[in-house]
């Protein structure tokens, strides 16, 4: 059975692998579904057109092309002392991918903060 420490051990071993040249902060993510599978993301500055990309988005990418798509659990790490809230973008798509999933923040104090997606966007876009 994966424990909580098992999916921020994940996360944080992920957020080590970031390239942050430019923002100087990594993050990295570990999703759990409801398989007991874990996939992770890290966060990439790119300084072209400032573009990035987001560990949270990349570790969801990752849980759905291997078609394991009840995620139950989104850990991210970040190396700084405030906690990295997932963008707004981001937070649509963990509404649209993982609108049940708990959401755990981690500090650089290892400090946690749990959310859920209905309160870090509590107006998603939704289609009609």
């Amino acid at each position: 059975m994966v424990q909580k420490e098992d999916l921020i051990r994940e996360a944080k071993t992920a957020m080590n692998k970031s390239y942050a040249p430019f923002s100087k902060v990594k993050v990295g993510a570990c999703v759990m579904t409801s398989k007991g599978k874990c996939y992770t993301g890290s966060n990439y500055d790119r300084d072209a057109y400032k573009t990035k990309f987001y560990a949270e988005r990349k570790a969801i990418e990752e849980a759905y092309s291997h078609n394991d798509k009840e995620i139950t659990k989104i850990v991210i790490a970040s190396s700084t002392p405030e906690f990295s809230y997932p963008n707004g973008s981001t937070r649509q798509m963990i509404y649209e991918f993982a609108p049940h999933a708990d959401i755990i923040l981690v500090n650089s104090f290892n400090e946690e903060k749990l959310h859920t997606i209905q309160e870090l966007l509590p107006f998603p876009s939704k289609r009609i």
